[in-house]
């Protein structure tokens, strides 16, 4: 019976090979005729279209498990300023998640908030993250972050909170897009972006299931260390001093767990007021970011930045505009355009993925501006 089935099987691969061989060979001559006859364009654009819907394909993403722009590093922490330029419902959403992103070990960051006026025009001042939120219309984004940088480090950021999609959601979607946000402007990048995968359980995984996602967790926490190190000593000391302070609000001092159970009675820290344009009237030279007493800080932890001529920042505003502009106009093709097309506006897809893209353009002189879109669906 082996001996049979053995006969049977090499009968079929004969009989396989005999269709096989006269239709390769037809094939063959086909090709050639469309050659010489001047239609082999035919079969090169139908490879070159194969060739760019792979490479447009998330298999081919080379930004997956990548890096994004980071701030200047010392190997001591990162110590930037956010000015919460949100409406007063968006406050405790924004006390949650800076608590969150200061809460970690090894504590890598320590953030100066500062009460600035609202302004959903979000332009941030140098050496600053500025926070926002806004009725920005039917724009295909939910939240969005916007770094400037010197080509090589953040100057700036900005994250922007759309409330024409968010203020129909639950408030788990408002603390998720808060934390991923401010997570790329801490110099992030996501740890996972399927959705058909196990949620990781931080805000910069891509899920669907937002309330269990909400908060850093300890990989977020260690992405950071290694980024920027840890905040030296007088940084412990000035946390513990504000630990012992009964009299002021402890939000930035609750762990993302404590964090996750605080109601609407939370209270808000009493944060320096400021307004965004005196900010953009200091000379940025030799300032460091917090706006604090730093007589505890070392000088070589100053975060040294170079003051932004001011038709580079008109540049950058008309730039970001038109980008806005054309992921609205063009979503529901943007399939269309493979990672690594630049446009004729000079913005390039850097990255892609279902839910998120991210764009690069040069300003000239050195300087650039990056865009992550966290897309709605």
């Amino acid at each position: 019976m082996k001996e049979i089935g053995g006969r049977r099987d090499e009968l079929s691969w004969c009989k396989l090979c005999q269709y096989l061989t006269p239709i390769a060979i037809i094939l063959g001559a086909s090709v050639g005729l469309m050659f010489a006859t001047g239609h082999g364009n035919i079969i090169t654009d139908k490879i070159d279209e194969l060739i760019n819907t792979f490479e447009n394909s998330e298999l081919m993403d080379p930004f997956v498990g990548g890096k994004a722009p980071h701030w200047p590093r010392t190997g001591k922490g990162l110590r930037i300023t956010m000015i919460n330029a949100l409406t007063d419902d968006w406050w405790i959403t924004f006390d949650l998640a800076t608590a969150d992103w200061m809460t970690g070990e090894p504590r890598s960051v320590e953030i100066t908030a500062m009460q600035g006026e609202y302004d959903p025009d979000c332009d941030a001042p140098d050496n600053t993250v500025i926070v926002c939120n806004g009725n920005y219309g039917d724009s295909k984004w939910r939240g969005v972050n916007e770094a400037f940088t010197n080509g090589r480090e953040i100057i700036s950021s900005s994250a922007r909170m759309n409330e024409y999609y968010l203020r129909n959601m639950e408030k788990g979607a408002w603390q998720y897009t808060m934390c991923h946000e401010l997570g790329h402007a801490l110099g992030l990048a996501h740890t996972d972006e399927s959705f058909d995968n196990p949620d990781l359980g931080n805000c910069m995984d891509y899920t669907d299931n937002l309330n269990a996602n909400k908060h850093p967790d300890q990989s977020n926490y260690d992405t950071l260390f290694e980024l920027y190190g840890s905040l030296t000593g007088g940084e412990r000391r000035g946390m513990q001093q504000l630990q012992s302070d009964d009299t002021r609000p402890r939000s930035h001092l609750r762990s993302a767990a404590t964090s996750a159970s605080i109601t609407e009675n939370f209270l808000t820290v009493d944060y320096p007021q400021v307004t965004v344009q005196h900010l953009r009237k200091r000379n940025p030279v030799n300032e460091i970011s917090s706006f604090e007493n730093t007589s505890d800080i070392a000088q070589e932890d100053e975060m040294i930045v170079e003051a932004v001529p001011d038709h580079i920042r008109q540049r950058k505003k008309e730039a970001v505009q038109k980008l806005f502009q054309r992921l609205k106009d063009t979503f529901e093709s943007r399939h269309e355009t493979p990672v690594g097309h630049t446009h004729e506006d000079g913005w390039k897809l850097v990255h892609r993925r279902h839910l998120g893209e991210e764009h690069e353009t040069d300003l000239g002189e050195g300087y650039k501006v990056r865009v992550q879109f966290l897309l709605v669906h």
